[in-house]
């Protein structure tokens, strides 16, 4: 009976969403990750639009001209570490990437308005996108490289986050 109620509920939620909403909802992304014993980091992805959170647009990408998903990533430090992010590599589900793909920690400290994540503190970096000018959707995978100190070593670990492409069917 309980997993009958579940599931109404759930259809119940699934009706009253708008398809902007749902579409929302299939993008978010968020993953608990273990990066030592009982020491954990929360990475998210709030899909924001086809445009950006104009109050924090400063890019020069022409999203009128050119079909983008834009999306607000947070990475919330759940450890007793402060965690410095030492790279980024972008790549791509389908074909290669035609503009920069790598990234390293000072480009990161520039993106991220941070040299490091101290413990409990939560860092957004706002309006990532992503775009194909060949194919109607597409994943843009970015690996992030991280370091911590676990006395008397400095641990490094990595994560990736998906950014998904759907080009607005017109």
């Amino acid at each position: 009976m309980k997993k009958l109620n579940l599931h109404i509920i759930v259809y119940i939620v699934l009706c009253a969403c708008s398809p902007v909403e749902i579409n929302k909802l299939e993008r978010a992304y968020q993953s608990i990750i273990e990066i030592a014993p009982n020491q954990k980091i929360l990475v998210s992805l709030e899909y924001i639009g086809k445009e950006p959170f104009k109050e924090k647009w400063n890019n020069t990408h022409d999203y009128i001209k050119e079909d983008t998903d834009y999306y607000n990533m947070t990475i919330k430090n759940l450890s007793d570490f402060d965690l410095r992010l030492l790279s980024c590599v972008y790549s791509l589900e389908k074909d290669s990437l035609s503009n920069k793909a790598y990234y390293n920690t000072d480009e990161l400290q520039n993106i991220w308005k941070t040299r490091s994540i101290k413990p409990g503190a939560t860092v957004i970096k706002y309006n990532s996108f992503t775009h194909s000018k060949k194919f109607n959707s597409n994943i843009l995978y970015k690996k992030y490289t991280f370091e911590f100190r676990a006395e008397p070593n400095f641990i490094t670990n990595s994560f990736t986050v998906p950014f998904i492409y759907k080009r607005d069917p017109k």
